[in-house]
């Protein structure tokens, strides 16, 4: 059969105590003294979000994540450096594209390579 088309990009903030990438996986605290072309391999599930409300109008920077408490839900920013996470199309035998796990939520499994492909001090997501 035909390849599966790459998943959308996918965001995940750098650091935090709830949903940083550096909290579940030490490799990621490197990233940002990596140059570009530079890879890592990673340890643990990686967790992104992919769709334009997580960047909504309600602030002008920052990624927002929805979160549940006692069945209220609010939007919360969180603060600090973003990660774009960036599906290649598969080949024949190989899979180099995000897991959709529902809604908006995409993984990468634990020993996928991760290279970085650019850095910026700030970034249009879904045109905003």
């Amino acid at each position: 059969g035909r390849p599966m088309p790459p998943a959308p990009p996918a965001y995940a903030c750098l650091r935090g105590d709830r949903f940083g990438l550096s909290g579940d996986d030490a490799r990621w605290a490197r990233l940002p003294s990596m140059s570009e072309g530079e890879s890592f391999v990673t340890g643990a599930v990686v967790c992104g979000l992919a769709g334009s409300e997580l960047f909504a109008e309600r602030s002008a920077t920052g990624l927002h994540i929805q979160t549940s408490s006692g069945g209220v839900h609010e939007w919360a920013l969180l603060d600090g450096d973003i990660v774009c996470l960036h599906s290649r199309p598969s080949g024949e035998a190989t899979s180099r594209s995000l897991v959709h796990v529902g809604g908006m939520g995409y993984h990468l499994p634990p020993g996928a390579t991760v290279t970085l492909t650019s850095t910026a001090d700030r970034f249009r997501a879904h045109g905003r």
